[in-house]
């Protein structure tokens, strides 16, 4: 009676090691993380760390709801519309040369240009009309004033087909005490693309 209790004791303490050493051995093979499973997805939030052209290059072709991309950009940054089309402040610039009848600056002023490319990444013909430029001072804010200059200006008139670029501007001026840098604001009055911020443009007039 007693060898037989002892071996009865005997296959239970080897029948819970044996599966002890199996549940840690396939523990281990279940809990070991993937390079795969440590890799993080970009953050295409609106509050995302990432740089224009990093999210450019990792979240753009998923842009939509609440992954829109960021609105406040630097001079030269592209922004990405919806539907594919994209718009970028290439520069602003100084305007130094006035035509016989081209608006000219106060001497307290400085005038200059805001230049705008549309590339059109959508499937159909996008209206330039559609388009407006604006410009503000972004320093102390600052008087900013709509000039006609004729000299280099580009009008926002026409369409643009699909995989064509179009350029525009508009030209401004701005009291000297409110500096030189300038945020541009860039609106499209398209019903099919409206955005709950406009995208804007921070850089220096060059």
């Amino acid at each position: 009676m007693k060898i037989r209790t002892s071996l009865a004791i005997a296959a239970v303490v080897i029948l819970s090691v044996t599966a002890a050493c199996s549940s840690d051995t396939s523990g281990n093979a279940d809990t070991k993380p993937s390079k795969a499973a440590k890799a993080k997805p970009a953050d295409c939030g609106a509050d995302s760390d990432l740089s224009q052209s990093e999210w450019m290059e990792k979240c753009a072709d998923d842009a939509g709801g609440d992954k829109a991309p960021t609105t406040e950009l630097k001079v030269g940054d592209t922004f990405k519309y919806p539907d594919g089309v994209r718009a970028t402040i290439s520069s602003i610039s100084q305007l130094t040369q006035f035509g016989e009848f081209d608006d000219r600056p106060k001497p307290n002023q400085i005038a200059f240009r805001v230049n705008l490319d549309v590339k059109n990444d959508s499937k159909k013909p996008v209206q330039l009309d559609d388009f407006a430029i604006d410009a503000s001072g972004a320093t102390n804010g600052g008087n900013v004033e709509l000039v006609m200059v004729e000299a280099g200006a580009k009008q926002l008139i026409g369409r643009v087909a699909p995989g064509a670029t179009a350029k525009g501007t508009n030209e401004f001026a701005i009291t000297k005490s409110s500096g030189r840098q300038i945020v541009a604001t860039v609106t499209r009055m398209d019903e099919d693309t409206i955005l709950d911020e406009a995208p804007n443009w921070t850089g220096p007039i060059r």
